[in-house]
């Protein structure tokens, strides 16, 4: 499975998950960045979104991409290094 494949599924599970603002304003605007060994790594537009995912959505987030895939035990939130990646 590749990471954006695997992005993706999660981002379903997470949407029926939590409250459409919640969803539209911290995850919709994320890129899955690449798979690290059983790590995958997300693209966040600035620290806040990187420091909000971070404290309350990691363990939701790792759970999903592991039911989905057992590979996939961790994901890390990263902040991308383009300003406005998502224009």
């Amino acid at each position: 499975m590749t990471a954006i494949e695997l992005w993706d599924l999660t981002l379903k599970e997470i949407k029926d998950k939590i409250s459409a603002p919640a969803y539209n304003q911290w995850f919709k605007p994320t890129m899955v960045g690449h798979i690290d060994g059983s790590t995958l790594v997300v693209l966040c537009e600035d620290e806040m979104q990187r420091n909000w995912l971070e404290a309350r959505y990691t363990s939701l987030v790792s759970e999903i991409a592991y039911e989905i895939d057992n590979n996939f035990e961790n994901v890390l939130f990263i902040l991308h290094e383009k300003s406005g990646f998502l224009n």
